[in-house]
Parts: structure tokens; sequence; C-alpha cells
């Protein structure tokens, strides 16, 4: 039982969202909407962090929209390229080449 609750913590501290998804899942049966849910919340941080790095004008783009398509579109395909230890940084390194101004990097 230790082990399983353990799990859980774990779970909870890496990924709030997967374990609250898979829980709307098991109580309300309605997947499309707890993770629509779920998912619009997640989108409305990031625009709010975008928005903020636009009018500090650290953007490329010049366009916190944008940004956040090109996030969309490239963070999760650079991440599962299952780099070796050490890939963090150069996710990061990476996602700040495409997305800020070379002077703000």
């Amino acid at each position: 039982m230790s082990a399983l609750l353990e799990l859980h913590l774990g779970l909870w501290r890496r990924h709030p969202d997967a374990l609250r998804l898979s829980h709307r899942m098991m109580v309300e049966g309605d997947v499309a909407a707890a993770a629509a849910e779920l998912h619009m919340a997640f989108v409305r941080r990031v625009e709010g962090g975008l928005s903020k790095a636009d009018n500090a004008g650290l953007l490329r783009a010049g366009s916190a929209e944008l940004a956040g398509r090109t996030l969309a579109c490239v963070a999760v395909p650079l991440l599962e390229l299952d780099v070796p230890p050490g890939g963090d940084a150069l996710f990061v390194e990476a996602m700040r080449g495409l997305l800020m101004r070379d002077d703000e990097r």
C-alpha cells in the first residue's frame, strides 16, 4: 500500500494535470470535456506569459500569437527526440533561439 500511495504522490508532483484528467474520466466519464478544460487552462497560462514577453519586446517574432503557435508546433516534437542527459539544456537553448530575440537570450 505504501508503494501505491507513493506512486500517487509522485504522479501528483510530476504530472498533476494527467492525474486530474484520469480522475475526471473515471468520475465524470466525459473525457473530451475534461481534457479540453485542462488544456485551455494551460493555454491561457502560456498565452499570459508570452504576452508579457511580447510587451517587454523579448520575442523574436514580435507577436505573442506567432510565438505561441511556434511553441505549440515545435516543443513536443523536440522533447520527443529522447536526447541524452543534459538534453533539458539543449531543449531550452533551442526554444530560446526560436522564440527570443538574440539580445535577450
